[in-house]
């Protein structure tokens, strides 16, 4: 995690200063186009990802599975082929099928290393899945400072950096699943079925995690097609500077699916309570660095300066979302709810669309467009508590209520104060709402020293 910070720190810092925003804005656009490559295995991976939880390696069917992937694989490529085809046939902009045609590359080496590394998570071998990550996040921090060095100007760089250092990962992956890798191929009935009742169970997943990605690109697609590329870079570096958290957050819930696999139902209960009073207390904390990144990116990065108003709309992700992926998420995995998962997700892609549309075309704003797109993200993770605490029976209205409270002060207060009076004004807030749960605080407290 601390190196995937340092390249997060680069890639928001450095390349942003090294490209132009036009440049920039293509390299934007490559890294949101890839977030949906994984989609193209259908769901086999997600399947496979739940079916296997908790499961031992060594026990594993690598017949089966070496099968399935190249299979998916196959499927894969046949997709990109007619993509490209098709898009061959379209007049879309040369550097627009630059990005496309590099995308379509990493879709094959992107999901082969996830199909490996869903493997490592789901039988707990996470050290695996973490060290290839390390691996892709050295290796890209190598171009990055090469790149600095050279002055590096065209986003073509980073693309292709940015595939190498997977494709390194990808072959870490292969030499450490070598016993699955190099198995038989072999196409059977059983495999076949297998196959697809991995893609009929992970397919509900899959459609989730699409819909939810979608929650956030509905609203950077219609800035796109709006506004231009250019706006969408530029707002797509203040969504960047976010990711920072939300990022580190998805991969520890990664960790915790496997282990809460194998818990029983009055453990998961007491790791539900004391994870969701932790994140409640200590996510409000990312409103505290607001100012001081907008003091440190306002002077360094002078060309983005109207991208530094979007972080404060755009900071309650990192509370919203981060307890969706960590709470919510993990625990409809382990509880088999991908169903609810599914409209939930759907639901507040819906929304997102009807109201990022309206904020676009009737109202005529970027801004609008961007408060819209944290209101759908926040009804998503409010209902989603609210539904998931029912289900394990606690309470948790109360705590709902004062934490949107903290988020709309810290918003109002910055729009009404300023940066610098109106983050002062929330530290205030901040410490009200500290002093509200300090039953909480203490019980942590208590716990940390028990463990």
């Amino acid at each position: 995690q601390g190196i995937s910070l340092i390249l997060s720190v680069l890639m928001s810092m450095i390349v942003p200063k090294l490209l132009g925003v036009e440049d920039y804005s293509y390299w934007q656009l490559f890294i949101f186009y890839i977030g949906y490559v994984g989609f193209s295995h259908f769901g086999l991976t997600d399947g496979i990802y739940l079916r296997l939880g908790g499961s031992v390696y060594e026990e594993l069917d690598y017949v089966k599975y070496k099968t399935q992937l190249v299979l998916s694989l196959l499927i894969q490529f046949s997709i990109a082929v007619v993509a490209l085809f098709v898009f061959s046939l379209v007049q879309i902009e040369s550097m627009r099928m630059t990005v496309l045609s590099w995308t379509f590359i990493y879709m094959l080496i992107f999901n082969a290393a996830g199909y490996l590394g869903y493997v490592f998570q789901a039988v707990n071998q996470t050290r695996v899945y973490s060290i290839s990550i390390m691996i892709d996040r050295i290796i890209f921090i190598g171009f990055v400072l090469i790149a600095i060095v050279i002055r590096g100007f065209s986003f073509r760089y980073y693309i292709i950096g940015y595939t190498f250092s997977k494709s390194v990962a990808l072959i870490y992956c292969i030499i450490k699943a070598k016993e699955l890798v190099f198995a038989k191929f072999r196409i059977t009935f059983d495999v076949i079925k297998d196959m697809v009742l991995s893609i009929s169970i992970g397919a509900k997943l899959l459609f989730a995690n699409i819909a939810g990605s979608l929650i956030l690109g509905i609203g950077r697609q219609i800035i796109d097609s709006v506004w231009g590329i250019t706006a969408f870079g530029r707002f797509s570096f203040s969504l960047s500077l976010t990711n920072f958290f939300l990022q580190f957050i998805g991969q520890v819930s990664m960790v915790l699916f496997p282990a809460l696999r194998q818990t029983d139902k009055s453990k998961r209960n007491e790791i539900y309570s004391s994870l969701r009073d932790a994140l409640g207390i200590l996510l409000p904390i990312v409103f505290v660095a607001y100012y001081p990144m907008q003091l440190i990116f306002g002077i360094w990065l002078p060309d983005y300066k109207e991208s530094l108003s979007y972080i404060a709309i755009l900071l309650p992700l990192c509370t919203y979302d981060g307890k969706m992926q960590m709470l919510c998420n993990t625990y409809f995995k382990v509880l088999r709810k991908e169903n609810f998962l599914l409209f939930i997700n759907a639901g507040a892609a819906l929304i997102s669309f009807i109201i990022c549309s309206f904020s676009a075309h009737v109202l005529g704003s970027i801004t609008a467009v961007v408060y819209s797109m944290v209101l759908s993200v926040a009804l998503r993770s409010i209902i989603s508590e609210l539904y998931l605490a029912r289900m394990l029976n606690k309470e948790v209205g109360l705590s709902i209520i004062l934490e949107s409270i903290l988020v709309i002060g810290f918003i109002v207060s910055i729009n009404v104060f300023g940066n610098g009076l109106g983050t002062i004004v929330f530290l205030g807030m901040y410490g009200a709402f500290l002093v509200a749960n300090k039953s909480k605080i203490l019980n942590l407290f208590v716990l940390l020293k028990r463990k």
